[in-house]
């Protein structure tokens, strides 16, 4: 069984449970979601392009002891 098929299981199981929807389309929403995730709503940027490096590297994050995620 390929990863992503795997991966498209659970996504679309654990949306299920939670009874939201797997795929948004609503602007307001995705609009909110954006605003939640840190997009600036300011000047649009071409579609994929990077968002502009400020300040210094965060260090990188670190797995919490005795979990792993494989299989998810």
């Amino acid at each position: 069984m390929p990863v992503d098929d795997a991966v498209a299981r659970w996504v679309t199981k654990t949306c299920r449970a939670q009874g939201v929807p797997v795929k948004i389309t609503d602007p307001a929403a995705l609009r909110q979601i954006g605003f939640l995730l840190g997009a600036r709503m300011g000047s649009p940027r071409a579609h994929g392009a990077p968002a502009p490096r400020t300040g210094v590297p965060a260090a990188p994050s670190q797995p919490p002891l005795g979990l792993h995620s494989l299989g998810v």
